[in-house]
């Protein structure tokens, strides 16, 4: 019965943050299933923006000092579902005085029927967006707004081919999409940083760079969405088909933003490789992680059937102390030291020696691995 609220089981739960806790997990809640698969001792939630996600959280938020519930909402996509803050009846009473807030008024195919792309760039819409944003955040006592699909080209929600010649935003050239979007950004977030809420983008990967910097003043926080995943093998997880340059990007840029950060890594439990990958996904966390970097390991079908997974290796995880190291790689293989473990993540094809700071022997091809510093390692 899809309409039966889930039971909401008893569960233990950090309240305060502290400076050497060493890794923070984070959770996504969509109905119909969100509070039996909330995993324990989270900080960060993004659930689904619907009152009834958010009346079953009310119960399991009070006294909680530390953690982080966001309002999610998309930007571009006034449409009948509650993904919007713009009600959609509201909606069109006000684009029957501003028909320049719909940039294309066919239904966007990424996203299935009902979506309809707004103009981030048109006189007005950021500031109705905003407050429609924080009335709805302030209703839900959120302390977050994250404004998902923040991307870099147009090209990604709107398919090639479909612009005329004298469109605003031209197919082969962002410039003028990325000043809207940042332009937008600049509006919303000088409004909700001044209701009291901080600002959260998803600019799907890259943690922004694409914008050349132009965002960073807005942003409270990145996500990068396809953090240690397969670029062809979407939804899967790593460690299948991901060249190691990106990996090795991917950490080097975790390591030098100065936001914090969410980073989401894409899973299906009922692949066989499903607990090495994770494994994977975790151990370049731990390496990349900054204090309050948040990682989510979550289902994605590509339906929006989204379950965040709480891996055993997680609770490990929160009790390895404080970070002790940078990031180093030696020769092929990354390692980080804790207070009480190294860090070792290997993303080559093939095994590799284990960095002499960390013992001897070797570890394998795709490989992340969390070793306690009294245990011996791998042979």
């Amino acid at each position: 019965n899809l309409n039966a609220p889930p039971v909401i089981s008893p569960r233990t739960y950090y309240t305060t943050l502290p400076e050497d806790r060493s890794a923070d997990f984070g959770a996504y809640i969509h109905l119909p299933r969100p509070i039996d698969q909330i995993p324990e001792k989270f900080t960060f939630v993004i659930p689904y923006s619907s009152p009834s996600v958010f009346a079953l959280l009310q119960p399991i938020r009070t006294g909680i000092e530390d953690l982080s519930v966001f309002y999610n909402a998309y930007y571009f996509s006034p449409d009948n579902q509650p993904s919007h803050p713009i009600p959609w009846e509201t909606w069109q009473l006000l684009i029957a005085n501003h028909s320049d807030w719909v940039l294309w008024s066919e239904p966007v195919s990424e996203y299935g029927t009902g979506y309809y792309l707004a103009d981030p760039g048109a006189e007005g819409y950021a500031e109705a967006w905003a407050d429609a944003a924080i009335a709805s955040a302030q209703v839900q006592q959120v302390n977050w707004v994250f404004i998902d699909s923040i991307n870099q080209s147009l090209s990604w929600t709107l398919p090639a081919g479909k612009r005329p010649a004298n469109f605003k935003y031209p197919e082969n050239d962002d410039t003028a999409w990325r000043a809207a979007v940042a332009h937008f950004l600049s509006v919303v977030s000088e409004r909700v940083r001044a209701a009291g809420l901080k600002v959260a983008v998803n600019t799907g990967t890259g943690l922004g760079k694409g914008f050349s910097g132009n965002i960073d003043p807005y942003v409270d926080a990145y996500m990068e969405e396809r953090f240690a995943n397969s670029i062809t093998g979407y939804p899967e997880l790593m460690p299948k088909n991901q060249p190691t340059s990106t990996i090795d990007t991917q950490i080097t840029d975790s390591q030098s933003s100065d936001k914090r950060l969410i980073l989401v890594a894409q899973a299906n439990p009922n692949d066989p490789l499903y607990d090495q990958r994770a494994k994977f996904a975790l151990a370049m966390y731990l390496i990349a992680r900054k204090t309050g970097d948040v990682f989510i390991l979550y289902e994605n079908n590509l339906a929006y059937n989204l379950r965040t997974f709480w891996h055993p290796d997680f609770a490990t995880a929160q009790n390895l102390g404080r970070i002790l190291s940078a990031p180093l790689k030696v020769n092929n293989v990354w390692m980080r030291e804790y207070e009480k473990a190294i860090i070792l993540l290997n993303a080559a094809d093939s095994a590799q020696n284990i960095p002499s700071q960390a013992g001897s022997g070797t570890i394998p091809a795709r490989t992340g691995m969390i070793i306690n510093i009294s245990s011996p390692a791998p042979a």
